[in-house]
C-alpha cells in the first residue's frame, strides 16, 4: 500500500487531499496542531505544532519511520493586512510556519532521499502570491516566494544528485477554505471572482504527483488569466487594484 504524509491535514487543502488519497487506496499520515476529523482505518493523525522547537528532528523522525513515497506540505498561515500595521508577533508566527517549517520539511526530505534511494515526491503548496507582488499580503507573499525559490533550486540539485526524488509546487489562487478567517479576517460580504473549490486544487495535486511540475496553477481559467492576461495589465494599476481589494470588508 502506498503511503503519504500530509502537513496541515486538519483543514482545507490538506484535509481534502488526505480524504481523496484514502479513497484511492493510500495509507495517509497527517500532521497538524489540531485534531483532524477523518474517520478511516487508513488515516493516522499526529498532533504537532510545526513552529515548535526541534521540529526538524521531529519531521525527520516521521519520514524515517513512515517512509512515505508522497509528502504534501500544506500547512501555512496568512496575514491580510498592510505590512506597516501587522504586529511583530503575527509576523513571527507567519515566518515560523511558512518559512522555517517549510525549510524543515524540505531539509528532512532531502536528507531522507539521499539515504533511501527509492522514488519519493515532495509537493509544496505555495500560492499565486508567491509568483507575483501582492500588496496587502506582503509578508505572506514573501514567504511563498521563499518556498517557491527553495523548491526550484532543490529540484535542480536532486535532478543531478538523486534523480529518483521529485519536488513539485502548486500555486493556487484564492480557494474556498477558512484561510481568510484563519488570517484574522471575517468572511467577505461579497465573494471575489475566480475563487476555486478545494476539489480543483486536490485534482491538480494528484495530477502533479503523476507528472512533477513547479509553479503549477490550478484552474484552467485562473492559469490562463495569470500567464497571459495579467502581463497585459499595467503593473502600477494592477498593484493598486490588488491592494484595494485586499482592504475590502
Amino acid at each position: 500500500m502506498r503511503t503519504a504524509l500530509i502537513t496541515g491535514s486538519a483543514h482545507g487543502i490538506g484535509r481534502a487531499t488526505a480524504q481523496e488519497l484514502i479513497r484511492q487506496g493510500w495509507r495517509v499520515h497527517g500532521i497538524d496542531r489540531e485534531m483532524a476529523h477523518i474517520e478511516s482505518a487508513e488515516y493516522f493523525h499526529h498532533i504537532l505544532d510545526l513552529t515548535s522547537d526541534g521540529v526538524f528532528e521531529l519531521i525527520l523522525g516521521f519520514f524515517k519511520e513512515i517512509e512515505p513515497e508522497l509528502i504534501i506540505h500544506s500547512a501555512g498561515v496568512g496575514i491580510m493586512q498592510q505590512f506597516a500595521a501587522s504586529t511583530l508577533e503575527a509576523d513571527k508566527k507567519l515566518m515560523d510556519l511558512n518559512v522555517w517549517a517549510a525549510y524543515a520539511v524540505v531539509k528532512a526530505f532531502v536528507q531522507c532521499v539521499m539515504d533511501r534511494k527509492e522514488p519519493q515526491h515532495l509537493i509544496l503548496i505555495t500560492s499565486l502570491a508567491g509568483l507575483s507582488a501582492t500588496p496587502g499580503m506582503a509578508l505572506y507573499s514573501g514567504s511563498k516566494h521563499f518556498v517557491g525559490g527553495l523548491a526550484k533550486s532543490v529540484s535542480g540539485e536532486l535532478a543531478v544528485d538523486a534523480p529518483w526524488a521529485k519536488v513539485s509546487t502548486i500555486a493556487p489562487p484564492p480557494v474556498k477554505t477558512k484561510f481568510r478567517e484563519h488570517s484574522g479576517r471575517l468572511g467577505r460580504s461579497r465573494p471575489i471572482r475566480g475563487i476555486l473549490e478545494v476539489d480543483t486544487v486536490v485534482k491538480e495535486i494528484l495530477a502533479v504527483y503523476q507528472r512533477p511540475k513547479l509553479d503549477r496553477i490550478p484552474g484552467r481559467l485562473q492559469r490562463w488569466a495569470f500567464l497571459f492576461l495579467r502581463p497585459l495589465i499595467p503593473a502600477a494599476y494592477l498593484s493598486r487594484r490588488i491592494y484595494s481589494v485586499s482592504k475590502q470588508d
